[in-house]
């Protein structure tokens, strides 16, 4: 579930040149080598029982975290700006492997998405919240690479609503399609984070129930906001949506017990501030949509992805708002 939004609606010539880069880097001789072994691999995990294929998924991501420097770097950098001093080293690392895992069971996890049925939910799932949803109009689901984020948009669609979600297209075109078949095989439909703009608020107001991540540093369209009281910046995407269509923004996560078996959740509409200072109100927002994702990280640190440079800072987004923030 993927979307930033003035990504939304490119101009013609960015999505070109962002469409020759993507072919370029998906044909360099790594990522070919990575785009199909992620084929075999997610095929392999299809024909293992499930318990099999999240040992066998939790082994890789241990493994990829002990052979790729980067992961424990980032990870630990993460973590010391989120919790400075007040978890050990220990922690932390007991944390980066817990997110490693989940990594990798998400991973072997995916290839199910074509089982997910109504028996399928009964014996792996439990859902709390859809009391909360309107189903006589759309809405917008905000969520995080938490848990298990590829199965939230076909539970959904498998508890009766019109799932779509927004994906950013991968690098190798074989991967892409490979991947987009497996998350539309059971009726959620995808939008390209490319193409999103006014498909998705169209989409809204027909009556889909649309999901997002918003947890990554976005390059555009982004707020100023804060996370763990460190400022940084977040898409702007899910409030500028839910505010053109006039649908309520719900938060949606998975959180895995010890056995195995998920618990989603399924949270009342977020409140949004009324005002009549649109960029107040924007930072506002989008700021509350921050605060529920990180209640639940540190509910569950690991179960978010920490591999990721959240804190990354964006010298283009700052001197635009601050351009903006004097006109």
């Amino acid at each position: 579930m993927r979307l930033q939004s003035r990504e939304m609606n490119p101009s013609s010539s960015n999505t070109a040149a962002r469409s020759r880069d993507g072919r370029r880097r998906g044909n360099s001789p790594l990522r070919l080598v990575i785009a199909y072994a992620g084929i075999g691999i997610t095929r392999i995990t299809r024909c293992l029982p499930l318990g099999l294929a999240r040992r066998l998924g939790k082994a890789c991501g241990l493994l990829a975290y002990f052979v790729v420097p980067r992961l424990h770097r980032i990870g630990m950098d993460n973590l010391d700006q989120a919790y400075g001093d007040s978890l050990s080293r220990r922690e932390k690392i007991r944390i980066l492997k817990q997110t490693a895992s989940n990594m990798g069971i998400v991973a072997a996890e995916f290839s199910r998405i074509p089982c997910i049925d109504k028996a399928f939910v009964r014996n792996h799932i439990s859902i709390e919240g859809l009391e909360h949803i309107d189903r006589s109009r759309g809405a917008l689901f905000i969520a995080a690479h938490y848990g298990n984020w590829e199965w939230l948009a076909p539970v959904l669609y498998t508890a009766g609503l019109p799932a779509a979600e927004v994906v950013r297209p991968l690098d190798h075109p074989a991967l892409d399609a490979f991947v987009d078949r497996i998350r539309q095989s059971n009726g959620v439909i995808t939008v390209k984070r490319d193409d999103a703009g006014l498909t998705l608020v169209g989409m809204l107001r027909q009556g889909y129930m649309v999901g997002i991540l918003i947890d990554q540093n976005p390059r555009t369209a982004a707020a100023p906001v804060t996370f763990f009281d460190r400022p940084c910046w977040a898409t702007a995407a899910p409030v500028i949506a839910a505010l053109r269509a006039r649908v309520p923004v719900h938060g949606v996560r998975a959180v895995r017990d010890a056995g195995g078996r998920y618990h989603f959740e399924i949270t009342p509409p977020i409140p949004f501030e009324q005002t009549t200072d649109f960029r107040l109100g924007l930072v506002v927002n989008v700021q509350r949509c921050q605060d529920l994702l990180e209640q639940w990280v540190r509910e569950h640190p690991g179960h978010w992805m920490w591999f990721h440079r959240r804190w990354r800072p964006r010298p283009a987004l700052a001197r635009k708002w601050d351009a903006r923030s004097s006109d």
